[in-house]
């Protein structure tokens, strides 16, 4: 759902298409997956770890969804929403390569 919306504002802004990688952890009998997007130069990390590649997808499309709607928009954020933000903020930066090393 996400992902479909974040590539139609990329195409809308004339940027190139978000592109996802995703890290596996966990059994094979119970793997977890974080993913990460990069829109227009800018990564995003999914800030837990879901189920299923194709849901960590989704998140990391969703956060890049809101950071760029929310932002071009002039939308005023709510505490809660700007708390949000400021708890996802050390995790937008991070490379999968730091999600591994700290075993998330």
């Amino acid at each position: 759902m996400y992902k479909a919306k974040l590539q139609e504002l990329c195409q809308k802004k004339r940027w190139g298409l978000p592109k996802y990688t995703s890290i596996r952890d966990g059994p094979d009998h119970n793997p977890r997956f974080r993913a990460s997007v990069v829109v227009n130069g800018v990564t995003f990390d999914t800030p837990f770890a879901s189920t299923s590649s194709k849901d960590a997808h989704n998140e990391a499309a969703k956060i890049a969804s809101l950071h760029f709607t929310c932002a071009s928009s002039g939308f005023q954020k709510s505490l809660k929403e700007a708390e949000l933000a400021d708890a996802l903020a050390p995790f937008m930066s991070l490379s999968p390569d730091t999600f591994q090393q700290a075993n998330f």
